[in-house]
């Protein structure tokens, strides 16, 4: 739905599988599929509600709005659907927080399970956006993350986390283009602790590409 993008052009540029979710459903024997038109899930009156949870930091300063959009779709979609469960990605790891205390606040029967973000063989994590990458832009997506694994291997877990972010700032440096690379606690997205059980957020950009992922630090 429009609503979560920042730009008419990034809604029209995303990328779209229809045809492959459609058979991927087959394939795990999937009942319904939920598809209704715009038109059918909002009215012109439809106001977007303001996220209260993770504001100013990570993706929601570099895509103002986006996590308004977010839970303005859930909120309708949760409404009409009435779900026990509901799944989310691991790899957007600020949503899932943001749709975690959202659910708490506004559908305390509704459970959330975080899948597990999936990785390429060489460890890049999946996304649709990755097909708009050349070859030579993903080859060099795989180095970087090669690179990022070993600066992480390299840091002592006991390590602050905002020192470890001034090592992260050194680290990307004149390298590339970002909008974020920075350690934050896994529990509630701040700067305290170690970064044993903290995780490593970063938004790269790959071209005109833009890539989000984030690697857990395991704790001791």
């Amino acid at each position: 739905m429009k609503k979560q993008f920042n730009s008419s052009e990034d809604y029209k540029n995303y990328p779209r599988n229809r045809g492959r979710d459609y058979e991927f459903c087959d394939q795990k024997k999937v009942d319904l599929v939920f598809e209704p038109e715009h038109d059918q899930i909002y009215s012109q009156k439809d106001n977007l509600l303001e996220n209260k949870f993770y504001k100013n930091i990570l993706c929601d300063i570099s895509r103002p709005s986006h996590f308004d959009g977010v839970i303005t779709v859930l909120n309708k979609f949760f409404s009409i659907i009435k779900s026990d469960v509901v799944y989310f990605g691991e790899k957007d790891y600020q949503q899932v927080k943001i749709v975690q205390s959202f659910i708490e606040q506004r559908f305390p029967e509704l459970r959330l399970k975080v899948v597990p973000t999936i990785r390429s063989p060489e460890g890049i994590a999946l996304s649709s956006r990755n097909e708009k990458l050349s070859k030579k832009q993903f080859d060099e997506l795989i180095t970087f993350n090669s690179k990022v694994r070993e600066f992480i291997n390299d840091l002592e877990p006991n390590l602050e986390i905002y020192e470890a972010n001034k090592k992260a700032n050194k680290f990307i440096h004149l390298t590339r283009k970002f909008d974020y690379f920075e350690f934050r606690n896994s529990k509630d997205l701040s700067f305290k602790g170690k970064i044993s059980g903290s995780r490593l957020f970063y938004a790269i950009y790959v071209g005109k590409v833009r890539l989000i992922d984030n690697i857990y630090f395991k704790e001791n």
